[in-house]
């Protein structure tokens, strides 16, 4: 036995890759805050030339680029830096699968909070933020709409809406960078969108409406949706990663007012971090459900079969999934086409049976 190691016991190395799991993120913020992905390009650069252009130090810029090459978010060939086939499509500002701002989110606005996580499980309560929950969701939805785009647009496909003759409504309930909207409408022509969400969050929205060419087919409705009119006679409802900040009386709530607002036989299209029915993975659920404590008063993810009870208490019927480019399926739910026949509720009449 070497150096005192018992063989009996686990290998310890995964523990000590979990105590460095923060440091992925904050090297990636960092790169991003300095753009350093766009300053390196498709052609690649040298370190000197990039501390020329970014003005960063020479010590710190070397000892960033090279956690990024070990990271395997860079290359070195030689002299030079180059971005691998991930960087180049997810890092470089300006492309529409760019994720970048997720890092810059992640750190600069979730770390903290969850620094105060050992606080948050002793009360139950969500760690104090400086903002009001609009900033605080105009400040990241952005960074959502590429992570989120591929599901709206496998969405669009299974619905069909490209081939529709006649007008099809859409209520987007937490519209945020209008995302699920803009993907329905695209190339969709017959496709009208209602986006609810707060003024400062639906401010993005509209820009990135504008944006793809689809504004015009817009309404906007600002405000709380818990609270502002939904209209009714939409042929869908999309709650795009909503549920899981509002808590189960929320879920209902939201659902109860969806029905409504829905015309009968269509669809409520839901996304969200579905944890299995024992809740032991998949381990992304789980960390997110940790996020829901330490920034929400009451949210939690939701399993499909919780999921599934509280659509049927509803008044929804014939829930499926959507298998999707996302970490977890769609959820789809029909209300239904017609309430009883009228006869069912009438009194029975005796009848005479013929001697």
């Amino acid at each position: 036995m070497k150096g005192g190691e018992d063989p009996s016991l686990p290998d310890p190395c995964r523990l000590s890759e979990l105590a460095w799991g923060y440091a992925a993120p904050v090297i990636l913020a960092t790169a991003v805050r300095h753009g350093l992905f766009g300053g390196i390009g498709p052609e690649g650069t040298t370190l000197e030339e990039l501390r020329t252009r970014t003005g960063l130090s020479a010590r710190g810029l070397r000892i960033l680029l090279h956690a990024l090459v070990g990271l395997g978010l860079l290359r070195r060939r030689e002299e030079r830096f180059e971005l691998t086939p991930e960087s180049a499509a997810y890092l470089m500002p300006g492309r529409p699968e760019y994720r970048g701002g997720l890092f810059v989110h992640h750190v600069e606005h979730l770390l903290p909070r969850w620094l105060q996580l050992p606080e948050v499980v002793r009360t139950g309560r969500p760690a104090p933020s400086p903002q009001s929950p609009a900033q605080r969701f105009a400040a990241f939805v952005d960074a959502l709409f590429a992570p989120s785009y591929p599901a709206a647009r496998t969405l669009q496909e299974h619905l069909r809406l490209r081939e529709r003759s006649d007008v099809f409504r859409i209520l987007d309930l937490g519209a945020g960078s209008g995302v699920w909207g803009i993907a329905l409408a695209e190339g969709a022509p017959k496709v009208q969108v209602t986006a609810v969400d707060w003024p400062e969050v639906l401010a993005i929205a509209r820009r990135r409406a504008a944006d793809h060419g689809v504004a015009d087919r817009f309404s906007w409705v600002e405000g709380n949706f818990f609270e502002v009119s939904l209209g009714e006679g939409h042929d869908l409802v999309v709650l795009g990663h909503i549920l899981h900040a509002e808590g189960m009386e929320g879920v209902r709530t939201l659902l109860r007012r969806s029905v409504q607002a829905l015309r009968p036989g269509v669809f409520i299209a839901l996304q969200e971090f579905l944890p299995n029915s024992d809740r032991t993975g998949p381990l992304h659920a789980l960390l997110f459900a940790v996020n829901m404590l330490v920034t929400t008063e009451a949210g939690d993810t939701c399993t499909l079969d919780e999921l599934t009870g509280c659509l049927h208490e509803a008044g929804f019927q014939a829930v499926q999934t959507l298998q999707v480019p996302a970490p977890s399926p769609l959820v789809l739910a029909r209300k239904p086409s017609c309430e009883a026949p009228r006869f069912w509720n009438r009194p029975r009449v005796a009848r005479k049976r013929k001697l």
